[in-house]
């Protein structure tokens, strides 16, 4: 006979946030029984318990906050050369992707969420075009935000924000 427990022995167990134990359990890297009850929502196999536990060790990226994750950076003064190199990496490296870009394939490209390109669209002068009811960002124009002062002085980067530097040679 299986055992179950809830949502919060797993985040105790497990040692991980309760916001970690509840995205672990939507996205389905652990399943769960979904009672619909307002307290004790969820069950959890304890089997499922003890796989997630050794499978977290064995591979912790699978696990591990991917997309838009952010790194807290001491935020270096913004040299016009560096930001010069890391868009002349970008634009080599983004060869192949298209010229014209949806916000979640820019999102996707420089790891912020498209909430906040959107945002950047309205107040930090990332261009955008709106030739039909959907809003599109030109390569051009998300290589030259990448060059500004704006880009390079953000405090908390994305992962791959931090990769366009670090593989620049920077």
């Amino acid at each position: 006979m299986d055992e179950y427990i809830s949502k919060e022995q797993f985040y105790k167990m497990a040692h991980i946030s309760k916001s970690n134990a509840l995205r672990l359990i939507q996205t389905g890297l652990v399943p769960a029984i979904d009672t619909g009850k307002p307290t004790n929502r969820y069950l959890i196999k304890l089997s499922d318990v003890e796989f997630y536990l050794h499978d977290r060790d064995e591979h912790p990226d699978k696990y591990g906050r991917i997309q838009n994750e952010l790194i807290q950076c001491v935020p270096s003064k913004y040299k016009k050369t560096v930001a010069k190199k890391i868009r002349i990496y970008a634009t080599r490296l983004w060869k192949d992707v298209p010229s014209l870009l949806t916000i979640e394939e820019a999102s996707a490209l420089i790891g912020y969420s498209p909430r906040l390109i959107l945002s950047w669209t309205r107040t930090k002068g990332l261009k955008r075009l709106e030739p039909s009811n959907q809003i599109f960002i030109a390569k051009k124009h998300l290589l030259e935000f990448i060059e500004s002062k704006d880009f390079h002085e953000r405090k908390r980067k994305s992962r791959q924000h931090l990769d366009l530097i670090r593989s620049a040679g920077v």
